[in-house]
């Protein structure tokens, strides 16, 4: 996955350090990585377009921007792959509360 330089504004952002709350709901390592894939998707085609701060990936859905890539999946499914994508480097918490960089 290449990384990308473009930058996330999470509007329902917990306080900073707060955004990896531990849930009782696990997601299949499959899944996570299908999720995962589709986040990745979804800020690149945000960033084609031209967004320059992309909203936080699971805020996305069922809004009218929200690319066909995350339709299959579920808010937490979203949430735990952004946070995943944020702890493998791919995305970068923005010092700012509620930004991630890509």
């Amino acid at each position: 996955m290449a990384r990308h330089d473009d930058n996330f504004e999470r509007e329902d952002a917990p306080e900073r350090g707060d955004e990896f709350e531990v849930r009782g709901e696990e997601i299949d390592a499959d899944r996570l990585f299908a999720a995962s894939e589709a986040v990745v998707l979804a800020v690149s085609e945000l960033a084609a377009a031209g967004v320059e701060r992309c909203p936080y990936p699971p805020s996305l859905l069922g809004t009218p921007d929200q690319p066909e890539c995350l339709a299959d999946f579920t808010r937490h499914e979203l949430e735990e792959a952004t946070a995943f994508l944020v702890r493998m480097g791919v995305l970068a918490q923005h010092p700012r509360r509620g930004q991630t960089n890509a």
